[in-house]
């Protein structure tokens, strides 16, 4: 085992796994498991690693192979018993185990050092609507006490510029910046302010400064030059057409308007290379030669200056905002994890070095310490780990493990630097590394397209070129179709040939390139996915979404339920739309960003009501709710133009608003959010539509957590949480939406990418920081503010500091961008779907492509070559098509129903005690496994405590089994599609009441089945077999009243409830309308929910027959259907149905405590209908 070690690990290469196995080979080593740190960037990745440290060390008590390596890697044997005592070793130690995210980390020092990090006990981490609140308060002190100058503080802000929702927009602009005027101490903020910075080599530009006699001399000269050019205007349009832009600019001293003229950035140009370019030729009329350029050295100073006073003033307003910011927090006892990352850096810093008091204080030293994901640490967070960094490679037995990939840093938004992973090796010494470009996630294909899209010759000319793809199309290298900025980045992002593993060889792969439908408006550049994927429109009037929405449709019926499909986007706003559409098609979607609810019609109205109750003046939200539905509920609040009004009816209707407000005030205080909120959605529920019915649940179940978390009663904070507040809706299904950001870490079976349109450099913020030699790892040498494209081109020379501050930023964001790419595109396991919006071509001259900005033009032509796609075509694929079919799964799928109980397996002579005979057994055992191996495989079972409870339990009888011990192997489904056959058979059942009566139909019920997403093939072997099912004699008595009832009618007589005249012989009711007839009434999937004393039963019965009359229940027989398809032995069919015990039990007692009738009156069955048996329990 190597002491030291940084492993360059691309993706699919098996980082976590790495990292696990390091774990296990150090408790072997004997290393006490406190005293090892693992630690990464996310929580949830920090789980990952959690669950895969316990699994390796199972799986290695039992697999050799695994064993051994760990044995090579320590340089001595490990046994299977010394495996198993170091499993029960970190069982009995989960408890010590230090695997935490890096926040995580963070806080318990923080816990640790309140006073000494300059806290108070019981510090909190504040949530977002504290933190909100502190905020504001902070803008408002801050512009108090510049009252003076903060109407010039906010111009300078918005470089000048007029904006709408002004407080917003305020909020946002410093939110951005505070992570800067951290960074940058105050002479970095002040560094403009030396002239000389600006242009190298000119000790005073302002100089060039004009009086106004000069300024008003070059604007006669030019008013003269403009009239004799419209005297004479031949060859002079152009020239009069420029004149008569710059002279108005010039009469009003629009310093910025005229530094965006061209022609006064051309005159600036030739000041210093003596190319004065006017339309692309030579600027020929030198009498004007000299004012222009004169004028366009003023302009550019008095620009410069300008930046100079918009950098002091955001300074000053940021300086005083971060102060009564900094300072309400710590009043509140409260901090953001942003600065608890700060807070423990600056603490770390004051030990120099010296970690023995932290280590006393956490109770044990960290010798060992073992870092992932790595790529995206921020400087604070190095700062903390450097300590603990040398420590660790300082010797006597201490180790440093530390994995990451500078490919996959796209963290950068949140302060992440790849450089210093990168710098790591020169940090710390005896540091040995490894590189890992084996990738054992994707097929073969995909690969193929990752390495063709990022493969250059220029930068890695000893890799092989890249082979053609299957459909015979080659495109063009990447870095030819790069600007100077992309192509500086691209230079510096590394990326080398990915190989395939041993085992993703075997996969199937396919990936495809394809256009999108024509948008329903184009935008400026002729691309039109932005507009479709990101307005706010009616997703069903988006072509493009609805294309989109029908391509995953078509995928997800292909692959059915067991492939995972991952929709990858670059933003969360896309999201909501799709899924909303998705949904509409019947399937099952997880959304996993954080999408504000305010997506939804619905709640934005019932938001502006409680705005309207907080603030009656709003004429906006009074509008709003009074053209809606609420204006049915309140008539009071229904909208008026006030100015069309008599002033005396005016008065009266503004009176009877005020009164209605008033009153719903009262309400929301007397009742609470809760209840408040229930009675307005209970009302709009009857008019939205599922979807916004869906949403509508969700805003109750934030407003809950609301009233829980929150210490505010405020309406107005109410209405700031659900605002900023994003919800995931996480679920099982097989279609998941989130985030490229999201995904990483995670891979899916098919990966589909929509949202591939837009820029490789991004928009560029407001300010960005320079760094001495573009080195991030050292102090910010300035901050400056960043001016359009054509001003920054001509006014800033290459070698000027403050140009070079702002194509480093250029550069940052478009390697974010390369790393974006890659790791979308390495999610992928077999399948790949690109998606891009058609175009036509743009480029004037043949042969040569001009550089492109957008990823989609990018892809586009890398692999055709081609500017021109037409839409909806597949412009170019590699791979089979029906890779759903050769996968794993599905081979695993097809093999199990091969050895499945067929059709003709269903026991027709089997008795009501379900004997089986031996040759049923023989086919009924799992493939591939004996009797007696799965005897030697004893369930791992985990103690439960049975009286543990926080609050009222949830329970579904369902999930029940033993409830002292949880079987794990049963517990945990690794074969999603035996979940996904249940549930088509369960809603198959559901639609029988009974066979005489009502069988459905096959179209019937393979719409019942479509929701789930189930091949055709497999579909129809399903349906036989359900067929087939309800021809098993047991079934179909069950399922048939004439058989039956009898039996039910034999238990009511033995049980001496009724006499035989008095219990019916038939379903069929002789007066509907008698509420005393005793009648049979069936019920398919009967909802029940039962309060206890200590829990709460949730339970779904799937067949529910009933003996009564309105006013009393005379008996209840409930039927529970279990769909098991194989079954190893008789024994363990009547294991199975003891596991089923306590379930049918809690079923008697919901029915028993639901219709108030004893336990005698309540008969239940278990129906396994694939195996042809019903066994009363």
């Amino acid at each position: 085992m190597k002491s030291n070690l940084l492993i360059r690990a691309s993706a699919g290469s098996g980082k976590t796994r790495q990292l696990s196995l390091r774990y296990l080979e150090l408790i072997a080593s004997g290393v006490p498991i406190p005293r090892i740190l693992a630690s990464t960037f996310t929580r949830k990745a920090t789980g990952e690693i959690l669950n895969r440290i316990l699994l390796s060390a199972a799986q290695a008590c039992r697999d050799d192979a695994l064993r051994n390596e760990l044995s090579q890697n320590i340089g001595r044997e490990i046994s299977s018993k010394e495996m198993e005592q170091l499993m029960r070793q970190l069982v009995m130690g989960l408890n010590q185990i230090r695997a935490c995210s890096l926040d995580g980390f963070f806080t318990r020092i923080a816990f640790c050092f309140p006073y000494e990090m300059g806290l108070k006990p019981g510090w909190m981490i504040l949530d977002d609507v504290d933190d909100v609140h502190l905020r504001w308060n902070a803008i408002q002190k801050t512009l108090r006490d510049n009252r003076k100058n903060a109407p010039t503080l906010v111009r300078q802000l918005f470089k000048g510029e007029n904006r709408t929702q002004l407080a917003n927009e305020i909020s946002e602009q410093i939110r951005k910046l505070l992570s800067l005027k951290r960074e940058a101490d105050e002479n970095a903020w002040n560094a403009l302010m030396d002239p000389t910075i600006w242009v190298p080599g000119e000790k005073t530009p302002f100089a060039w400064f004009l009086n106004e006699a000069e300024i008003v001399e070059i604007l006669n000269c030019l008013e003269e030059e403009a009239e004799k050019a419209s005297e004479n205007p031949d060859g002079k349009k152009n020239l009069l057409k420029a004149l008569n832009k710059i002279i108005p600019q010039l009469r009003i001293n629009d310093w910025v308007g005229l530094a965006n003229e061209k022609i006064i950035q051309n005159a600036f140009q030739a000041d210093s290379n003596g190319m004065f370019l006017f339309y692309g030729h030579e600027f020929k009329f030198e009498e004007l030669r000299l004012p222009l350029i004169r004028l366009a050295r003023h302009c550019a100073a008095m620009y410069f200056r300008l930046m100079q006073e918009q950098t002091h003033a955001v300074y000053e307003l940021m300086d005083g905002f971060s102060a009564h910011y900094d300072q309400s927090k710590l009043d509140a006892n409260g901090l953001r994890f942003e600065d608890l990352a700060r807070f423990t850096a600056k603490f770390i810093e004051k030990l120099n070095g010296n970690l023995q008091p932290l280590f006393w204080r956490m109770n044990s030293s960290i010798d060992h310490l073992l870092l992932d994901e790595f790529q995206d640490t921020s400087l604070d967070q190095w700062r903390i780990f450097l300590p603990f960094g040398k420590h660790c490679t300082a010797g006597n037995g201490r180790t440093f493990f530390c994995v990451g990939d500078v490919k996959q840093a796209i963290y950068r938004w949140r302060n992440g630097r790849s450089e210093i992973f990168n710098a790591i090796e020169n940090t710390f010494p005896g540091i040995e590394q490894e590189s890992s470009n084996t990738s054992w996630r994707s097929a073969p294909e995909i690969l193929h397209c990752v390495n063709r899209f990022f493969h250059d010759p220029v930068k890695d000319p000893s890799a092989p070129q890249p082979d053609p793809f299957a459909c015979g199309i080659d495109g063009v290298p990447l870095r030819s179709l790069l600007d100077k900025t992309a192509s500086a980045a691209w230079d510096d992002w590394r990326f080398e040939t990915h190989k395939v593993s041993p085992k993703s060889a075997k996969y199937p792969g396919y990936w495809e390139l394809r256009t999108m439908c024509e948008g329903k408006s184009k935008s400026k550049n002729g691309s039109d996915a932005d507009a479709a994927l990101e307005s706010d429109a009616d997703p069903a009037e988006d072509p493009q979404l609805q294309w989109t929405a029908d391509q995953i449709a078509e995928i997800y019926r292909n692959a059915g339920g067991i492939h995972r499909i991952g929709v990858l986007f670059r933003t969360n706003s896309p999201m909501p739309k799709l899924a909303h559409l998705l949904r509409k098609k019947g399937i099952p979607v997880s959304e996993e960003g954080k999408i504000p609810l305010t997506t939804s019609t619905a709640v934005r109205l019932l938001l502006s009501l409680l705005s309207l109750m907080d603030f009656p003046d709003s004429s906006m939200d009074w509008f709003y709710v009074g053209n809606s539905p609420l204006a049915e509920r309140f008539p009071e609040l229904a909208w008026k133009e006030l100015r069309l009004i008599p002033q005396e009816e005016a008065a009266e209707i503004q009176t009877v608003r005020s009164r209605c407000l008033a009153q719903l005030r009262e309400r929301f205080q007397a009742f609470g959010i809760g209840t408040f909120l229930e009675e307005l959605v209970r009302f709009l529920e009857p008019r939205c539509t599922k979807e916004e019915v869906r949403r509508l649940q969700q805003f109750l179940n934030l407003a809950a957590a609301f009233t829980q978390n929150s210490r505010s009663e405020r309406i107005a904070d109410f209405v700031t949480y659900i605002k900023t507040s994003g919800l995931e809706d996480p679920s099982d299904a097989v279609v998941s939406l989130m985030t490229i950001h999201k995904s990483k870490g995670l891979q899916f079976d098919a990966v589909v990418l929509p949202e591939l349109n837009f820029e490789i450099t991004g928009k560029s913020p407001n300010f960005v920081p320079g760094y001495p030699q573009d080195d991030v790892l050292q102090a910010v040498s300035l901050v400056t503010p960043v001016p359009n494209k054509e001003i920054k081109m001509a006014f800033f020379s290459e070698n000027s500091p403050i140009l070079k501050a702002m194509m480093h930023s250029e550069k940052e964001r478009a390697n974010e961008a390369f790393s974006m790419l890659y790791v979308a595109m390495t999610r992928a396991v077999y399948a790949m779907y690109l998606f891009v919006p058609p175009s036509s071509s743009s480029s004037k001259s043949k042969g040569k492509i001009p550089p492109k900005g957008k990823a989609s033009d990018l892809l586009r032509i890398t692999f055709t070559g081609e500017e021109a796609a037409p839409p909806e075509a597949r412009l170019v694929w590699d791979g089979d098509a029906q890779w759903y079919l050769k996968t794993p799964q599905a081979l695993a799928e097809e093999e199990k129903t091969k050895t499945q109980i067929s059709e003709n397996a269903v026991c027709p002579e089997s008795e009501i005690n379900a004997e089986i005979n031996t040759e049923t057994d023989a086919e009924t055992y799992t493939a591939g496994e004996s009797s007696s191996e799965i005897a030697k495989i004893e369930p791992i079972l985990f103690k439960c405590d049975p009286t543990a409870s926080r609050n009222l339990t949830r329970r579904a009888p369902s999930n029940i089994e033993d409830r002292r011990f949880v079987d794990l192997g049963k517990k945990i489904d690794f074969s999603q599609q035996n979940t996904v056959n249940g549930s088509i058979l369960h809603s198959w059942y559901e639609k029988i009441a009974w066979v005489e009566n009502s069988l459905p139909s096959d179209e019937e019920l393979i719409a019942a089945a479509k929701p789930f997403g189930l091949a055709k093939e497999r579909l129809e072997r399903l349906l036989k077999s359900f067929h087939n099912s309800l021809k098993a004699p047991k079934l179909h008595r069950v399922l048939h009243w004439t058989t039956y009832l009898p039996m039910l009618r034999e238990k009511v007589l033995k049980a001496g409830i009724l006499t035989d005249e008095q219990i019916p012989k038939t379903v069929t009711r002789k007066d509907p309308a008698d509420p005393n007839e005793i009648r049979w009434e069936v019920y398919c999937e009967k909802e029940l929910a039962i309060r206890t004393e200590d829990e709460l039963l949730l339970g779904t019965l799937d067949r529910l027959i009933l003996l009564r009359n309105d006013a009393e229940i005379f008996w209840a027989d409930c039927i529970d259907y279990k769909t098991t398809r194989k079954v190893s032995s008789p024994e363990a069919l009547e294991e199975k149905i003891r596991s089923h015990q306590l379930q049918m039990e809690d079923y008697r007692k919901m029915l028993q405590l639901h219709y108030r009738i004893p336990e005698s009156r309540i008969s239940t069955h278990l129906v396994f209908s694939m195996l042809g048996v019903v066994r009363e329990v």
